[in-house]
């Protein structure tokens, strides 16, 4: 009787692997039952009922009338009647997590496709059915996982590991990111023994976060809950997402309640998004000692088995899921590269010199800043490590850019350099230079190592407030990059694990990565003109006190804000004093005000000349757009500017001419018309000679006045307010030669950044110039 000597052989094999006389009993029991059930069976018919029953439980679980409750019982008894192996304990475990999903899946869709009908409590019964099911799905995972022995490994592991991952993504959601990166470490982990394409696929999914199933869409991001677009890739749909456009089928009060609803989608995307440190969707928002490090590969297809056990290096990206926010130097990123993160910006930096860089950028800032100052003399001197570099040290006249090569830093200087800086060895251990500053003293708003620095916030204010004239201050690669020996020890056994994965050829004794990590020390002291020998010095208080002078009457606090298709942004708020358009504001955000105006007021879908105190309005004003007002951003009247009764007139006459057009609203024959307007423009931005003929011929078919079509045109072709007219003008001038030098391009982007012109914006204006 063969099965008999088969199952004592088992059970003895596992009483003498096991020192607990209760695994010895059970498996005495169990052997017992069997014995007494199968007695007189042969060994190949035991088999046959065993694999009668799998196939029955795998029906089960593919057919259309699915019973959870019967599935579990029907794994259970052949648990009881047929597992004698790990193989089969595995296989059983394995059957019970596709019960699970199969009742995870059924619930989920039972909740989408109801979503509406459903009542609070029964959307929240479904709820705690998905989260059971999932919570289960887990557990026989890993159980199945526990089961699993060297013969039957490579066979199952890639499927259950990508199973895992698939589960942990959906516990991930949006705002437990810790799942979506073990779910990804898992798939990598899973990908090398993938059999098939599908599992490969599978594994894929995982790792790049598409892992939406059974519907036609995929929400785009990274595969360990990161966004995949920049910031304003993202601003901008969500834009789209959220415009608002007039209904002419819907009724006035309908139209308010949808224009709010949008204001306050937009509102909130904007905030969330651009200004929630608790946004973890973007990376940089993630604790610095977990993105510290990351490691490039150069697709999918090399990423397989990528991963770092000891977590130093917790992020693998392949090159083209890279997170959409952050930067590297020109010429990065490249594969199988070790980057490291920047601490004060969202940048990663090739490890093999990031202390450097980041040092010598923070002694670039420091520099620019004494000079900012009022410097007379900044010495530098080198107490370890690499020499002192006078292009290091070195601000241009005029418009500062530079730093460390890659690192770019920009800003005006105070004052002319009348000694050029010399080394005064040979060694180059010392370096000095001496100025003539001119400019008042003032600190610059673009500063970052600064505002992190205790001892130069306080070398700040001591010298604009208490006219400090000297200060030496050391400065050291292992603060600017702030990693110890043993931390770098563990991240190099890290990296090169990982560098054996990804590459047959990679040998330690050639490797740079960490050849450049002694520390660098200098000193630098700096000596400041007298704040008394300025003639045209302003202290900090007075500055204040000149700026607080020219806010007038607080017209909104911005609460939310709308944006208008054919209009741009709208702040929607109640107003606290009397406008009218053409009328000089003030804005002002937490951390920046400039200056703007009123270009449109909009009360009941109508454009108006003006508004009073206690209206429900909506502001357009000159140069504001979603990315640089916030909830809370206040808009002030400015104080002294005065309308003679001509300017005003005309004023008047023109927004009284804008107020006969409505904001959205146009009979079909209108809208035709603009529509041929956009067809016009949409290539360059202007109407040309022949666009002009052709939409007389238009407004003549669709019956419009002259007037009225002009009407309609201005609210579409782009108009240039005076700080626009002079970006145009600046630009001109400056690709005059035809050449747009790098430098043409930072002093165009400073001119557009004073002039408080949105990126996008300034580049129709260029595509206008362009045309002329």
């Amino acid at each position: 009787m063969g099965i008999l000597k088969n199952l004592l052989k088992t059970a003895n094999e596992l009483y003498n692997a096991s020192s607990n006389q209760q695994l010895g009993e059970y498996v005495g029991d169990k052997i017992s039952n069997i014995v007494n059930k199968y007695d007189g069976t042969t060994e190949e018919e035991f088999e046959a009922q065993k694999e009668q029953m799998l196939e029955q439980i795998r029906e089960e679980l593919n057919s259309d009338i699915f019973d959870d409750e019967y599935c579990l019982a029907l794994i259970d008894r052949w648990v009881d009647e047929y597992a004698l192996s790990e193989y089969d304990q595995m296989l059983a475990s394995f059957y019970k997590y596709r019960t699970w999903e199969n009742v995870f899946y059924s619930a989920f869709e039972e909740r989408r496709q109801k979503y509406q009908d459903l009542s609070d409590e029964e959307r929240e019964a479904l709820d705690e059915k998905v989260e059971e099911a999932n919570a289960q799905c887990l557990k026989w995972i890993e159980a199945a996982i526990d089961h699993l022995d060297e013969e039957n490994f490579d066979f199952w592991i890639c499927a259950l590991l990508t199973a895992k991952a698939e589960r942990l993504h959906w516990i991930g959601g949006y705002n437990r990111k810790n799942e979506h990166v073990e779910a990804v470490r898992l798939a990598i982990q899973a990908l090398p023994f993938a059999l098939d394409e599908n599992g490969k696929e599978r594994a894929k999914a995982s790792i790049t976060g598409k892992v939406v199933r059974d519907v036609d869409f995929v929400v785009r991001m990274g595969g360990y809950g990161i966004n995949g677009e920049t910031p304003n890739a993202l601003i901008q749909r969500r834009k789209e997402d959220w415009a608002f456009k007039y209904d002419e089928k819907s009724s006035r009060e309908e139209n308010e309640e949808m224009m709010e609803l949008c204001a306050m989608g937009l509102s909130e995307e904007v905030e969330r998004e651009l200004y929630d440190k608790n946004n973890l969707d973007w990376f940089s928002n993630r604790p610095y000692h977990d993105r510290q490090f990351i490691f490039t590969v150069r697709d999918l297809d090399h990423i397989g088995g990528c991963y770092d056990e000891t977590d130093n290096i917790k992020y693998v990206f392949p090159l083209d899921e890279l997170p959409g926010e952050i930067t590297f130097p020109v010429g990065h990123p490249l594969p199988n590269t070790l980057y490291y993160a920047h601490p004060l910006r969202p940048m990663y930096l090739p490890f093999e010199n990031a202390q450097l860089m980041l040092f010598y950028e923070k002694v670039h800032e420091m520099c620019r800043l004494f000079q900012c100052l009022g410097a007379t003399q900044i010495n530098a001197r080198c107490l370890k490590g690499n020499k002192i570099s006078q292009e290091i040290i070195t601000s241009s006249d005029f418009n500062v850019s530079g730093g460390y090569k890659v690192i770019n830093v920009s800003g005006g200087i105070n004052g002319k350099r009348t000694m050029s800086g010399n080394s005064e060895s040979r060694d180059e251990m010392q370096l000095n230079q001496s100025f003539s500053p001119q400019k008042a003293p003032y600190c610059p708003d673009d500063l970052l190592w600064a505002k992190e620095d205790p001892e130069l916030r306080s070398l700040i204010q001591q010298r604009l407030e208490g006219g400090l004239l000297e200060f030496t201050k050391k400065v050291s690669s292992y603060e600017t990059s702030n990693l110890s020996q043993n931390q770098l020890n563990d991240v190099k056994a890290a990296f090169q694990s990982l560098m054996s994965n990804v590459s047959a050829n990679y040998s330690t004794s050639s490797d740079t990565t960490f050849s450049q990590t002694t520390e660098t020390e200098w000193e630098i002291s700096v000596q400041f003109k007298p704040l008394d020998e300025f003639s045209n010095y302003v202290s900090p208080k007075e500055l204040k006190a000149k700026a607080d002078a020219r806010k007038g009457d607080l017209i909104v606090e911005v609460s939310k804000f709308c944006y208008v298709e054919g209009r741009g942004i709208v702040i929607l708020d109640t107003l606290h004093a009397d406008v009218k358009v053409g009328e000089e504001v003030i804005v002002c955000t937490n951390d920046n005000e400039f200056d703007s105006s009123i270009e449109g007021i909009v009360m009941f879908f109508k454009m108006l000349d003006r508004g009073e105190s206690g209206d429900d309005a909506g502001l357009i004003l000159r140069g504001v757009t979603e990315t640089n007002i916030r909830c809370g951003t206040k808009i002030y009247k400015k104080r002294g500017d005065t309308f003679s009764d001509d300017e005003e007139t005309v004023q008047k006459n023109e927004s009284t001419q804008q107020s006969c057009v409505e904001l959205c609203s146009l009979t079909p024959e209108e809208e035709k018309y603009r529509e041929e307007i956009l067809f016009c423009i949409e290539d360059n931005g202007v109407i040309t000679d022949d666009d002009r003929k052709y939409l007389e011929r238009k407004r003549k078919k669709f019956g419009l006045s002259e007037s009225r079509a002009k009407e309609i045109e201005q609210q579409v072709v782009p108009f240039l307010n005076e700080d626009e007219k002079e970006y145009l003008e600046t630009f001109k001038e400056l690709t005059s030669s035809g050449t747009l030098t790098d430098r043409v391009k930072r002093l165009l982007e400073r001119e557009r950044e004073s002039l408080h012109i949105s990126k996008e914006r300034a580049e129709e204006i260029e595509r206008l110039a362009s045309m002329e």
